[in-house]
């Protein structure tokens, strides 16, 4: 596997209501590493440590329906181009989906 980019959370990472996690705003990574398609991120803590995987998707042309429609972050694009930019639109996670 490849990094293609890291994109980092604010702290705190986001907020909790009825059992969903909403991500805060993400920052980009302005320099993707690789190039690459993003099907999954891998989610760590401030040690580096293992925390979760989580699916990649986009917006439909409607920019409301998840493509796919389980996913956990929703990404302006699944291609990234070495040197681009990696933006996070968008994330959440439901408890016991993980």
């Amino acid at each position: 596997q490849t990094l293609i980019g890291t994109c980092v959370l604010s702290d705190p990472c986001g907020t909790v209501s009825n059992g969903v996690l909403t991500f805060n705003a993400i920052a980009d990574d302005a320099m993707a590493d690789a190039t690459g398609i993003l099907a999954w991120a891998r989610g760590v803590n401030s040690d580096d440590n293992f925390v979760l995987d989580m699916t990649a998707g986009i917006l439909d042309v409607d920019n409301v329906t998840k493509i796919p429609v389980d996913a956990d972050l929703i990404f302006n694009t699944l291609s990234a181009q070495a040197g681009g930019v990696i933006q996070v639109l968008s994330g959440s996670i439901t408890e016991g989906n993980m």
